[in-house]
């Protein structure tokens, strides 16, 4: 199972479209800042989020497993920290290119 964690406001049809893919497992808290998902990030492949800033040294730190940032709307800029561990951000419109940039990167 291929862990994401979504804090963007995503359209419910895309919502459905991401419970639906067997090979991911989707934790939704949109609106959540990273800080408090201390736990949740722990396992998380993917991040999809609405504003890059968050990622900094110490919410990388608590997502060892994160591979691939998704960021909805906005510019998907690469914080210094992401691109030094390896973490690809890539920028979706938050609908449905945002689950075809997840099945594309994880080949699902």
């Amino acid at each position: 199972m291929i862990r994401i964690v979504v804090t963007a406001l995503l359209a419910n049809e895309a919502i459905e479209q991401l419970n639906a893919i067997p090979e991911f497992e989707v934790g939704f808290h949109p609106g959540a800042a990273l800080a408090g998902l201390g736990g949740e990030m722990r396992e998380a492949e993917a991040l999809v989020c609405a504003d890059s800033r968050e990622l900094n040294r110490r919410a990388l730190a608590q997502a060892p497993e994160l591979r691939l940032v998704v960021v909805c709307g906005g510019a998907a800029a690469v914080p210094a920290a992401a691109a030094k561990r390896g973490v690809e951000v890539r920028r979706s419109d938050g609908g449905l290119s945002t689950i075809a940039l997840l099945k594309d990167f994880f080949n699902a």
